[in-house]
């Protein structure tokens, strides 16, 4: 899905490797799936406990590609700060009725362009 909002927020808010307290509550559908929880920075979800690993894979990752020069196009220099990427934290996924997980919430990373619709505030099932 294109959205000049969406895409702003990944931007603005996602691209980030500042650390905020707060998210900003958002609703997302994924494939028909509903996904709910706090748009962060990216420096506020790889900081969060049990993505240790997941942090030292990305930053891996992203010094081999500048080692080996793999993401360079026609000379431009590539932006390794900005991946289209949301990530949200206190996360949950909703489908039949369900949530996912039961209790508590997870971690989650969703790819900008798989994003079919949006809406600004967390979902909450009563």
């Amino acid at each position: 899905m294109k959205n000049i909002y969406l895409e702003t927020l990944a931007s603005v808010v996602c691209s980030s490797n500042n650390k905020t307290e707060k998210g900003i509550g958002i609703t997302l559908v994924v494939n028909g799936m509903l996904i709910s929880g706090d748009l962060v920075s990216k420096g506020t979800f790889f900081d969060e406990e049990g993505n240790d690993g997941l942090k030292a894979l990305r930053d891996k990752l992203v010094q081999t590609a500048k080692e080996h020069n793999l993401n360079d196009v026609d000379g431009v220099e590539p932006d390794y700060e900005f991946e289209p990427t949301l990530y949200l934290k206190n996360a949950k996924y909703f489908s039949g009725g369900n949530q996912i997980p039961t209790t508590g919430s997870a971690l989650i990373t969703v790819d900008l362009n798989s994003v079919d619709a949006f809406s600004m505030g967390k979902f909450e099932q009563q």
